[in-house]
């Protein structure tokens, strides 16, 4: 039986800002200038992000390489989900090989052994097939070799050639698409491989050390992986149409699979959703799956849907009181179709020409990404509860959003303030000390606690501050990030506030 939420609107009147994002360093939107962004448009912008839109071939697919790297003699050995020197335990279960079709397309790929594809069907609604193939390789070199020898540009030459060397690989078929002003055309391609998903074991020696965390486009220049019969297949390093991929690593602990089905649609979202004015912070968001490092949501916000035209919603007719029902926002249920696609509530507030409104979602956790939760006891491992199977119910309820992208052709800019509301208000936070948190015993992390008054004002200050300075911790909700910084300017200590978060559910 399906969890309804019943809303009944007769009059709604709140003013509360978002946050800003936080500026978080990536290469490549630095040079060379990203562009890829259309403020009127719903849909891919860089990338296509969905197949039927864009061609009438049953045979289409968006097809994806994933590599996983490691360097030589790959330092921190110990860990079994990623031996030195093989590939990891996950190898082969992120990809289907093949497109399958079904009515229902949550069951069209297995979540066990096509993680990535089934993921990509669930978040589209069925209209966006990712398949394709994984490979594993070892580079010739250690890290202090790369270091001393040309860094990033010579490792990933010398991945290259590897790649270039393995007959198993058919790169025509990673090359299909090609865009056409803001539309994508399926066929030919346009001489660059479409995407690359790079899974680095540790970090790569391509800034210096074998223990930095890695979120972005491909270093080094562009490379021709294919050349035959006059037809030539380059790989391009930049986030726009013709970038051909992205690389992630975790530092130190290679990604388990989680973290690695976690990290890769926030990267490849700044394919579809676009990157703007190639600023330094390009793309992000302040809550969303494309956001600051991980992001705060493994479904993709309810913002994101709408923006990639996979979602649309019911929006709040004023003029007439009315009833609003809501069931589970990911459209479906496990026993039968289910094709109602307006299942986000938009309620319209504040000054029209600001586009201002509210999104409510009713979570009842169908799908297994919307069980995922960061935060909370679930601290940075989102999928720790899902897979220990503790509270069935945990975070189910009504959620509300709140954004105000501006009067914009259709009004889903990207570039917008958007964040969750919390259930419990607006607070201001003291600090008390560090203490340990549930999940360590030696690993104190700062504990803050609410002053006795509620907030009206403000949702969070437009500033980011040192620790201990100003406001920096005012008029906050207990989930939101903060990032401090030291007087120089140089990032200090990313706090992530959902050790306080409290679920906007209701």
């Amino acid at each position: 039986m399906k969890t309804k939420a019943i809303i009944i609107l007769m009059l709604i009147s709140l003013g509360i800002n978002s946050q800003e994002s936080i500026p978080h360093i990536e290469s490549c939107f630095d040079s060379p200038p990203a562009y890829c962004y259309d403020a009127s448009f719903l849909g891919g912008q860089c990338k296509p992000e969905r197949i039927s839109r864009y061609t009438n071939d049953p045979d289409a697919v968006f097809r994806v390489l994933i590599v996983y790297v490691q360097l030589q003699n790959d330092p921190n050995p110990s860990y079994t989900h990623w031996p030195r020197g093989s590939e990891p335990e996950y190898f082969g279960e992120l990809l289907a090989e093949s497109k399958q079709t079904t009515s229902e397309w949550w069951n069209t790929y297995d979540e066990t052994t096509a993680r990535m594809s089934d993921y990509w069907m669930e978040v589209s609604r069925g209209e966006f097939h990712v398949i394709g193939m994984e490979v594993h390789k070892i580079l010739p070199h250690d890290n202090n070799w790369y270091v001393l020898n040309g860094g990033s540009a010579r490792a990933m030459e010398d991945l290259y050639e590897i790649l270039a060397a393995d007959l198993s690989i058919n790169w025509p078929l990673y090359d299909k698409w090609e865009k056409s002003g803001s539309n994508f055309i399926y066929g030919d391609g346009d001489g660059y491989i479409d995407m690359i998903y790079f899974i680095f074991r540790s970090g790569t020696g391509i800034i210096g050390t074998p223990n930095a965390r890695m979120s972005d486009c491909i270093h080094g220049q562009n490379h021709i992986i294919y050349n035959q019969g006059g037809v030539t297949k380059t790989i391009r390093t930049a986030y726009d149409e013709f970038g051909s991929g992205f690389q992630i690593s975790n530092g130190p602990s290679p990604l388990e699979k989680w973290a690695a089905v976690s990290f890769i649609p926030a990267e490849h979202g700044h394919y579809t959703l676009g990157i703007r004015d190639g600023n330094w912070f390009g793309g992000h968001q302040v809550y969303g799956k494309v956001n600051n490092h991980f992001g705060f949501e493994e479904f993709f916000s309810p913002y994101e849907l709408i923006r990639h035209g996979w979602f649309q919603t019911k929006k709040v007719d004023y003029s007439v009181s009315s009833t609003y029902q809501l069931d589970d926002w990911t459209t479906r249920n496990n026993t039968s179709p289910y094709l109602d696609p307006d299942e986000i509530l938009e309620v319209p507030i504040g000054d029209a020409s600001r586009n201002e409104f509210f999104l409510i979602v009713n979570r009842q956790k169908v799908s297994t990404y919307d069980k995922i939760m960061w935060g909370d006891t679930a601290r940075d491992e989102p999928y720790r509860k899902l897979e220990h199977g503790e509270s069935p119910n945990y975070g189910k309820g009504v959620y509300i959003y709140h954004a105000y992208p501006g009067a914009i052709g259709s009004g889903y800019q990207w570039q917008v303030p958007f964040d969750q509301e919390c259930a419990d208000g607006l607070w201001n936070w003291e600090y008390v000390e560090d203490r340990n948190p549930d999940w360590s015993c030696v690993q104190p992390v700062p504990y803050y606690r609410r002053t006795n008054n509620v907030v009206y004002s403000m949702n969070d200050p437009t500033t980011f501050n040192t620790f201990g300075q100003s406001d920096g911790l005012q008029s906050r909700d207990g989930k939101s990030a903060n990032l401090h910084f030291n007087e120089g300017g140089i990032w200090k200590t990313l706090l992530f506030m959902v050790w306080l978060r409290r679920y906007s559910a209701v």
